[in-house]
């Protein structure tokens, strides 16, 4: 529904971001906003524009967290190219690479801190 809404009309085209950015932020609608994005990412170039694509790309994708989801988005991000946004992409990868690396490591620690507790 909120993505609906976003590209409704009844939110402007350079805020269509933010409402998929939130999206993209949240653990429960993150991969639903990644996948809506990824199904229809020709239009949402089209009508919203490399600029706006690529600022989404930067809180979309970028928070996933496992390995199957990694492999996603660097499958995607092969196969779908957008100007001006390489080096973002690239960024993404990193960041979802680093997530990763910092969940395996931490979260052994963490499940034990919080046994103690």
């Amino acid at each position: 529904e909120i993505i609906a809404y976003g590209e409704s009309g009844k939110v402007r085209k350079q805020d269509w971001f933010r409402v998929m950015a939130s999206l993209g932020m949240n653990q429960h609608t993150r991969h639903a906003a990644w996948n809506h994005l990824k199904k229809n990412w020709k239009a949402l170039v089209k009508k919203y524009g490399a600029k706006n694509i690529s600022y989404s790309l930067k809180y979309i994708p970028a928070y996933l967290l496992s390995k199957e989801d990694l492999k996603d988005v660097k499958k995607f991000f092969k196969t779908h190219r957008l100007e001006g946004a390489e080096r973002t992409m690239k960024q993404v990868v990193e960041t979802i690479e680093t997530n990763i690396k910092w969940r395996e490591r931490a979260l052994p620690e963490i499940k034990n801190w919080l046994s103690k507790q």
